[in-house]
This record gives C-alpha cells, sequence and structure tokens, in this order.
C-alpha cells in the first residue's frame, strides 16, 4: 500500500563534494506525520490529520493530464472538462455540487476549485469535516468518467470558457511569446491550456466524453486530504470510493522531454508592469529522491541563492548601482510549465537602464563564483533562511507541500523535520562548495534572461543575443575585487528604557487586553486566534489625504510611503534597514490612503522586536535622503500607471469633485514633491503618535507587554499636537462614465453609493449586500447565459465616503447591449421581492466566512480591529457578524440603495445602464 515509503538509510558524501568528509542521515522523503498510499489501481494518496482550525478540510485531486494531451483537434478539451465538472456528475446535480461548495461561505467558479495547466489538472474543495465524505465521492465522480456531459450544460460552458480567454487574453499573449521563446516548437508553447475558440466552439459531449474516457486513468491521479479528520477514516473511505477508478495503460507522469538548449533572451517592451524588470533565470531539473547529491545540491542552491540576494540588495543600496527591488528564489511552475524547478533572480532597474542593470546582476554573478563568500555571510544566510520559515503549517500550506513533493519531488516533513534535515546538509556549505555550484551555472545551459519594460516606457536600445554574450565575456575577463558586507545588529541604538504600563483591561470581544501606557497611548494585543505564529501590527489613524492643508502637497503624500523604505530611519540608512530585515525577517510599510494613515508590520512572533523597533522609529526618527526623493518619485508614477483603474478614479472624480485627491488620469506632475514636502506630510499626517489606534495580534498580551513597554512606552509628541479631526467628503451622484481604450474587450464597473456613518454593523449590512446582488449577477451572467468568466465584488465603508460597493467585470464589446439589458433586469428584480430565506443564509453564511478567514491571519484581523476601535472611538462589544433575516435585506436594499445611489463606468462600451428602471418599495419595515 505505501508508495515512496523509503526506509532511513545513511550515504557517506565525498570530500570531493564538501571539502571534508561527512556522515549524514537521510531523512524520510515522507514524514511518519502524513499517511500515505496507494490503491491498486495506482492511485496515490496523501492524508494529514491538522486540528486547526477545527472543522476545516481541504481536498485535492490532482490528474496528471492537461493541455499537452489533447490533439490538434481537442485543444483547449482538458480545460473544458475541468469546467464540466461542477455542471454535475453520476451522484451529484449541479444544485448539490454548488450547495457542497458554498456551505462553507466558498463560491462556484471563478478558478477558485479547479485550475488546468499543460501537465496537470487540479481540482480543489474546502469543507467542514462532515462534509468530507460527499467531498471524497465528488472527486471520485470526477476521477472515475462519472462528470456529466449533457449538451445545454456544455453549451453554457463554452461561452463561459471562451469569456475566461476574453478576460485573460493579455496575459495569454504573454506566455506565448514566453514559451516560443524557451521552449520553441514545442507542445508546450503550441497547446496552451486556454485552448483554440474554433475547437471548443465545435466541441460536442461525445468528443469532450472520449478524451476523458481516455486520458483520466487512475495511475495518473493523487488525493491530498489535509485538515481535522482522523486519516485512517479517511484512507478507507479513498480506498471504498476510488478503487474502482479504471487504471490504464498510460504513464503516470508526462514523459515529454525538454531538450537542453543555450543561452535565451526574451525582450518585451509593452508590459502592464511598474519598472523597466530583469529576470535571469536556470532550469535546474528535478529533485532525484533516490540521490542524496541531488537532495543536498537542492539546499546548496537555497542557500546560494539567498547570499547573492543579499549581495544584490546591498549593491541595489550603493551610489550609482542602477538596481532596486531584487528578488530571488527556486521556483516551480513561474516561467517552465514542466516539472523542472527554476533558480530565478529579478530586479527592478533604475530609469530604464537595463543594460546597465543586466551588467550589475551578472557581475555579481561571476564575483560569487570568483571570490566566494565570507563565513559570516554564510551563517547570516543559513540563520535568515531558517528564521523566514513556518514553524507551524496550515491547511493549505499543508496542500502546498504535498504539491511540490508529488509534482517536483520536495520532501513532504513536517517544520521541524525540514530544520532537522537542513541542519545536517548545513554541514556541507562552504565557499568553495558555493562557488563550483556557482560555477556550474554560469556554464549550465537552459538559461534564460528576461528583459520586460513598462508600455508608456519608449526606448530604442537593441536587446540582441550577440550583444549578451558579448557582455558575459567581457564581465568574466573584469579585474573584480571581493565584497564585504557589514551586518546590522540594530536599528535602535541607544538602550531604551521601559515605561510601565498606567492599566490594563480585558477586551471581552476579542479576548485580548487593552494596555493603556504611562504616555497615554492604547494599544489592543489580541492572542493567536489559529496555529500561525504569525504576527501583524497595525497602527491606524483617520488623517489622510483630504486631511492635507493645502492640495500642493498631494504629490508628496503619494511617494512618501516608497521613499520612506528607502530614506531608512534613525541612525540606519536604506541599505541599513533592508540589510537587517535581512536577517530578521520581517515586513514594515505604511499607507497613505484618501481618508486614513496606516503602519503595518508583520513577521513571525520571534521578530516582535524588530516590528515594535520599525514603529517606533517610523514615528519618532524619519531619516531623509534628498538623492532618494526623485527615485520615489519616478517608482510611485510608474506603479501607479501600471495598476490603477481609471474608471475608478473618474466616478469618483464625478462623485465628489474637487474634493476628491486623484486625478481622473494620472500625469506626471501628480508625483512631482520636493523634500519640504514631504516632510510636511510627515508633520501633518505621522507627527502624532496619539492618533493612532495601535492593534497587535497573533501574540499573548504577556509575552509582548515588555517590548511595548520599551518601544511604545517611548514614544513622545509635542504637547500642543493638534487635536483630532476627521473629514467628510460631500457626495454627488455622478453620471456615468465611457471610456474608449485599444482593446475587444469591454470592461464594467457598477457602483452603489450610501453616505452612512462608519460603524461595525454598517459594514456588515454592506457586506451582506455585496453578497446577496453578487449571487444574483452571478447566476444570471455566468451559471445562465454564460457571457461573463468573473464578477469581481468588494464592499467598503469609510468615513469619508461611506458604504461602497463595487461590482467589475470583463465581457466582449459586442455584447453592450444585451449586458446592459441584463444587468438592468437582473438588478431591478431584486427589488420586486425579498430574497428568499436560502438565499438569505448564503449571504449570511459567505460573511461570516469572511471574517472566520480573517480572524485566521493575523495582519487582516488587526485592520477590522483597528477600524473598528477608530471608527467609535472604543472597541465595540458585538463583533462577530449578524446574520440578517431576508426581509432585513430586502429593507436595506430599498432603503439605502436606491437608483440614486448607483452608477457604472464602462471601458469600450457606449450605451448605459439605466437605473431608473430599479424600483425601490418606499413601505418595507425593517
Amino acid at each position: 500500500m505505501n508508495f515512496i515509503l523509503r526506509t532511513i538509510f545513511f550515504v557517506f558524501l565525498s570530500s570531493q563534494l564538501f571539502g571534508v568528509e561527512h556522515q549524514f542521515e537521510k531523512p524520510a522523503m515522507i514524514s511518519p506525520q502524513v499517511r500515505h498510499g496507494e490503491l491498486s489501481n495506482g492511485l496515490r494518496y496523501l492524508i494529514k490529520a491538522n486540528k486547526e482550525p477545527s472543522d476545516q478540510v481541504e481536498l485535492r485531486l490532482l490528474v496528471n493530464v492537461g493541455s499537452i494531451n489533447e490533439t490538434d483537434e481537442e485543444l483547449g478539451y482538458a480545460h473544458l472538462l475541468e469546467h464540466m465538472a461542477f455542471r454535475g456528475t453520476r451522484q451529484f446535480s449541479v444544485n448539490q455540487i454548488k450547495n457542497l461548495i458554498e456551505l462553507q461561505g466558498a463560491r462556484l467558479g471563478n478558478d477558485t476549485n479547479a485550475f488546468t495547466f499543460h501537465e496537470y489538472t487540479r481540482y480543489e474543495l474546502g469543507l467542514h469535516s462532515g462534509q468530507v465524505k460527499d467531498g471524497l465521492r465528488l472527486l471520485a465522480d470526477w476521477a472515475g468518467g462519472q462528470i456529466a456531459l449533457d449538451a445545454e450544460n456544455l453549451s453554457i460552458e463554452k461561452k463561459i470558457v471562451l469569456a475566461e480567454g476574453l478576460q485573460r487574453s493579455e496575459s495569454q499573449t504573454y506566455w506565448q511569446s514566453v514559451y516560443d521563446v524557451i521552449l520553441p516548437d514545442s507542445v508546450y508553447a503550441k497547446r496552451m491550456p486556454i485552448g483554440k475558440k474554433a475547437n471548443i466552439d465545435r466541441a460536442n459531449p461525445d468528443q469532450l466524453r472520449r478524451f476523458y474516457l481516455r486520458e483520466y486513468q487512475a495511475q495518473r491521479m493523487t488525493v491530498m486530504v489535509v485538515g481535522d479528520v482522523e486519516p485512517q477514516q479517511v484512507e478507507q473511505l479513498i480506498q471504498d470510493y476510488f478503487s474502482s477508478v479504471s487504471k490504464g495503460d498510460k504513464p503516470r507522469e508526462q514523459t515529454i522531454t525538454v531538450s537542453s538548449k543555450p543561452l535565451r533572451e526574451y525582450v518585451n517592451r509593452d508590459m502592464s508592469i511598474a519598472q523597466s524588470t530583469l529576470r535571469w533565470s536556470w532550469r535546474v531539473g528535478q529533485i532525484d529522491q533516490n540521490n542524496a547529491d541531488s537532495l543536498v545540491k537542492d539546499y546548496q542552491d537555497e542557500v546560494l541563492i539567498n547570499l547573492l540576494r543579499q549581495r544584490l540588495n546591498a549593491k541595489s543600496r550603493t551610489v550609482g548601482s542602477v538596481l532596486q527591488a531584487v528578488s530571488a528564489d527556486q521556483e516551480t511552475g513561474f516561467n517552465w510549465p514542466t516539472r523542472d524547478i527554476e533558480i530565478l533572480f529579478q530586479v527592478e532597474v533604475k530609469d530604464n537602464q537595463l543594460k546597465d542593470g543586466l551588467r550589475e546582476l551578472y557581475r555579481e554573478f561571476v564575483r560569487a563564483e570568483r571570490f566566494g563568500f565570507s563565513d559570516g555571510e554564510i551563517a547570516m544566510a543559513i540563520d535568515s533562511n531558517n528564521k523566514g520559515r513556518s514553524k507551524v503549517l496550515s491547511n493549505r500550506q499543508w496542500i502546498g507541500r504535498m504539491l511540490a513533493h508529488v509534482r517536483h519531488g520536495y520532501y513532504l516533513n513536517t517544520p521541524q523535520e525540514s530544520m532537522s534535515r537542513r541542519a545536517i546538509y548545513s554541514k556541507s556549505i562552504n565557499s568553495s562548495v558555493l562557488q563550483k555550484r556557482m560555477g556550474e551555472l554560469l556554464n549550465a545551459p537552459d538559461q534564460v534572461v528576461y528583459v520586460l519594460q513598462p508600455y508608456n516606457l519608449y526606448s530604442l536600445t537593441p536587446y540582441t543575443l550577440s550583444s549578451l554574450s558579448s557582455m558575459i565575456e567581457e564581465i568574466k575577463a573584469e579585474p573584480l575585487t571581493p565584497t564585504v558586507i557589514n551586518q546590522t545588529t540594530s536599528l535602535v541604538m541607544a538602550k531604551l528604557d521601559r515605561q510601565p504600563i498606567a492599566k490594563q483591561q480585558k477586551d471581552l470581544a476579542t479576548g485580548g487586553i487593552i494596555y493603556t501606557l504611562s504616555n497615554g497611548l492604547q494599544i489592543l494585543v489580541v492572542p493567536p486566534q489559529s496555529a500561525s505564529e504569525k504576527i501583524a501590527l497595525i497602527a491606524s489613524s483617520p488623517l489622510g489625504m483630504i486631511n492635507l492643508s493645502d492640495k500642493r502637497y498631494l504629490p508628496a503624500a503619494r511617494i512618501l510611503p516608497g521613499y520612506a523604505v528607502r530614506a531608512g530611519m534613525g541612525d540606519s540608512n536604506g541599505s541599513e534597514v533592508n540589510q537587517y530585515l535581512e536577517n530578521h525577517p520581517a515586513t514594515f510599510y505604511q499607507i497613505i490612503g484618501i481618508d486614513n494613515t496606516l503602519l503595518i508590520g508583520k513577521a513571525n512572533r520571534d521578530e516582535l522586536d524588530t516590528v515594535l523597533q520599525l514603529l517606533y522609529l517610523t514615528l519618532i526618527a524619519p531619516r531623509d535622503q534628498a538623492s532618494e526623493v526623485k527615485i520615489s518619485s519616478d517608482k510611485a508614477y510608474q506603479q501607479e500607471l501600471a495598476s490603477i483603474n481609471t474608471l475608478y478614479l473618474g466616478l469618483n472624480s464625478l462623485r465628489y469633485g474637487e474634493e476628491w485627491p486623484m486625478p481622473t488620469y494620472w500625469q506626471r506632475s501628480d508625483f512631482d514633491a520636493t523634500l519640504a514636502d514631504i516632510i510636511e506630510v510627515r508633520k501633518q499626517l505621522l507627527s502624532n503618535p496619539a492618533d493612532f489606534k495601535y492593534v497587535l495580534t497573533g501574540v499573548e498580551p504577556t509575552q509582548a507587554l515588555p517590548v511595548i513597554e520599551q518601544y511604545l512606552g517611548n514614544l513622545q509628541w509635542p504637547s500642543k499636537a493638534k487635536p483630532l479631526t476627521a473629514k467628510k467628503l460631500s457626495n454627488i451622484v455622478p453620471s456615468q462614465q465611457m471610456q474608449r481604450v485599444k482593446s475587444d474587450v469591454a470592461w464594467r464597473i457598477l457602483q452603489a453609493n450610501m453616505p452612512i456613518a462608519a460603524s461595525v454593523e454598517s459594514n456588515q449590512i454592506g457586506d451582506a449586500l455585496a453578497e446577496l446582488i453578487h449571487a444574483r449577477l452571478n447566476q444570471e451572467l455566468r451559471e445562465v447565459s454564460g457571457e461573463i468568466y468573473n464578477i469581481a465584488y468588494s464592499s467598503t465603508v469609510s468615513p469619508s465616503q461611506g458604504l461602497l460597493l463595487n461590482f467589475e467585470f470583463k465581457h466582449n464589446d459586442d455584447k453592450c447591449k444585451e449586458i446592459a439589458s441584463a444587468v438592468e433586469r437582473t438588478l431591478s428584480s431584486l427589488y420586486l421581492k425579498p430574497p428568499t430565506e436560502a438565499q438569505a443564509a448564503a449571504a449570511n453564511e459567505n460573511t461570516a466566512k469572511k471574517w472566520h478567514d480573517e480572524k485566521q491571519q493575523p495582519l487582516e484581523y488587526a485592520f477590522e480591529l483597528a477600524r473598528a476601535w477608530q471608527w467609535a472611538d472604543k472597541l465595540p462589544a458585538q463583533l462577530e457578524p449578524q446574520s440578517y433575516s431576508a426581509d432585513t435585506l430586502f429593507y436595506y436594499l430599498n432603503n439605502w440603495l436606491g437608483p440614486s445611489r448607483w452608477t457604472s463606468g464602462a471601458f469600450n462600451c457606449t450605451n448605459d445602464i439605466n437605473f431608473d428602471k430599479l424600483k425601490p418599495k418606499s413601505d418595507v419595515k425593517q
């Protein structure tokens, strides 16, 4: 029964490989805590009990069938079959599948339940523990050829798949161009998972069934279960339900061989990205689980990547460097659609200086191969790598490890077992080993260089493979010198005495403690709500862009968050802060919003001191560096151009007029600011620590108290600080916004706004209304007509704007009139009669699940608590979402969201949605 069962054995690794002879014990590939096996038909399974969170289970069915298994006439069938799986099976109707998935607050469709790739298809179910039996029965139906492929449902799903292709057209164009370079003339480049429109249009149930029964075979499948379950019982259910799945003669894994090729270059000058970006990539193959050298080399690569990332980050902070925003990792499935592992370095470059960036990047590779690394650097890299790893895994993290094991050969260990293994393998690490490995990489085939430019940065600079090869040879011939990285041991240089708290108070709603410090500040500390060891800190102020004394300071407010990271804090410049965070993994940043300012920190629990240091220095000792102003300004401008939705900006500009602090279209001048402007914005928004509400989640209050007294207790501010004043925007219902863009895709936004006071109650009502409206739109536009692939939606409440609901979707631009009519018809139906109790229950369930999920995530939970505290100036007694009856939701819909509250924006559609057709009832009682 046990597949991949490994007997622990000893391997001797030679001095030729490691410099000294060591005896290593090879750990088991699969943890003893994971129940695993193989049925007689070849289907494999992995089961892990994970009792936190309680009553939650994740199920997966991995099928090694994807688009490369299609013939030329079947392009798109694997993806289309995945869609049809949710339209019914032998044992489950479409409504039963929908109810099973949505009972826990999930939504059917929108790539939340299944994914199709080149080599495999993955089906996902997140369920309550009591639903595991039904969930496994459904997976077994999908695995065993029982998907109902009727013509009516197939007709609808074909339209949805085509709508998905339309929505993903930009992404598909990009990946097709990538594969044409890195996998030229291969089946991967010829068979994209989204498929071909002509094939999908022609597909009929018999053709799809032939593909299904031919390719879906038991030996190609793995079932994964993680959560609050009894593994032995789940194992028995798998045996009962999956043993009848047919075994065939197809190979278990994909057998297509990708031949090695010399250095290649991919250039794309039309990217929707913020900064010009370089990537240097190596395809290093798969892990051989039976080869000790392969397993140890993978760990060596992990350490080497971390060392080079530290070097490149340090380099990016030096005067004259064009590098910025360095990232590096071992990737699976990022650029390569195969089972191969990829080593990938990515850097953004300043001022579009891509050639200089390539030289800097490659020069550090050569320097590492030539001079190696100091013992201190190696120890620092290993230590920071270990610190950044999770000590407790969530259900989804366990599933991720299972997928990495099955697909790529990685160990399937507990965090503790992984740490023990790394401690064993770290004995193999020294400079000569790493230099040798770097030399192997520099001379290896399958290197790909990516040169990516934003679409709005025009450049005539040529990038050819011959010029890249010449650059490589030139750098190899350069007389380089070694690099030394100095370690920053502390950000706060002077020792701060603890300032004892004045009082403490139990908070019944969260189970936390509100500490009042001697300087008057208050902080809520909430113990962990899950098994996660993550912590989060939110400092929230109700002062934002609309509170600035003059509009001329708006550009400075837009660039201040990025500038603060680059300029540094206290006695440490930006490079030193960045280097400190390499060794003390934590994230800290600020957001200046329309009507709030947030200071946000997150880390593992053992870096609590780091997070509080960063908060203290941000408020007490920000650092200024004039040379960083322009760099920060350029980057902020490019980020907004790459990410902003001008429909959203335009609707709000119409809604609030001159009071709205954002333009409809960004200009470079919207980010022009002086250092004096930045200092003034910081003075107005960040100079008074008493303006903020502080919430710390994921840590026991008594554990946090010493560092709170040390850092928050020492915060000071001017005694004559201005009193806090929030500001509301005047509400003007806008006309509809229409824009024409270069695309055959139409994009719509529907907005509903109600200028009510921000509170926990109004937030919860807004969430429930958003769920109700989205469900009805999704039913009409996706499940019935198939015209829309995905409807994104949100509900937000803020003191300045009140309640704002957003619904966004894309469709073909020749369907503008039909979609507008469908939207009018669907929204009108909401006002005719109350929703059913089942519809109200679904809205309540989704709202409750959203809250439950946020509580499990320390950062999201801290944010929700901080803003609830800010709204009422005290923590509310009730935070859990209430359940609203159908009549109550009908009341709020009619009284809050009449025709005058709705508006819309559209790209590439000229017809209006007539919201006057909505006929709310004036006599509805609560």
